[in-house]
């Protein structure tokens, strides 16, 4: 195994285990610890370490290790609230560009979603949660739309990972019944009822804010 691939392999090791809250906010990690369970030396490690601070994940204790960072809970409601608006934008643009939806696409997402949730396998439905989102907003055909929701991912999925940890005895699973509504109002052509649906899923979501449910 090349220097380069070591780094990459350390990287995508200690970032799926930060996006999926297997290694929480507030946790320290040890660079020695992560050589011997990844099974490679300092150097690699040192370096994917320094990439995930970088992009913001990890922060570097002087002689202490390396902490992983907390998520405001503010950019985790703003996050949420950025991907439901870019949603009901796209519905506004497909009307303009008379673009429609591939409804077998959108729907095999949402039926992986439904079955992550019967599975009770919350990391695969916040994937497939995420791929239903990005599926609405590719139908208004705009390549920086697709951006900025490809680039809001990552931290969605973690802020959402570390709250299901946090919160275990809280109702989950809800983007299920949401997704399930606006891909039934896209189907029956009714994109006002989407972005009501859209609309609803926001209170609500500022609602349980309030109520230190998220």
């Amino acid at each position: 195994m090349t220097a380069n691939s070591m780094v990459e392999t350390a990287y995508q090791y200690i970032r799926e285990q930060i996006l999926k809250g297997q290694r929480m906010p507030g946790t320290v990690l040890s660079e020695n610890e992560l050589a011997s369970e990844i099974g490679m030396s300092r150097t690699p490690i040192r370096s994917a370490v320094s990439r995930l601070e970088q992009e913001g994940y990890l922060l570097a204790l002087k002689n202490r290790g390396v902490l992983v960072k907390e998520i405001p809970f503010r950019e985790m409601l703003d996050t949420f609230e950025l991907i439901l608006t870019l949603q009901i934008s796209s519905f506004d643009l497909s009307q303009e560009k008379n673009a429609s939806y591939d409804l077998g696409v959108l729907g095999e997402k949402l039926r992986l979603q439904v079955e992550a949730t019967e599975q009770r396998n919350y990391s695969a439905y916040i994937d497939h949660g995420l791929a239903f989102f990005r599926g609405v907003i590719q139908g208004a055909q705009n390549v920086m739309m697709l951006r900025v929701i490809d680039s809001l991912g990552d931290r969605f999925k973690q802020s959402a990972m570390v709250n299901y940890n946090l919160t275990p005895a809280s109702p989950h699973f809800s983007m299920t019944p949401l997704n399930q509504a606006v891909y039934q109002a896209v189907e029956a052509g009714d994109y006002g009822r989407a972005k009501q649906v859209l609309h609803g899923a926001n209170m609500e979501a500022r609602r349980r804010a309030l109520q230190g449910q998220m």
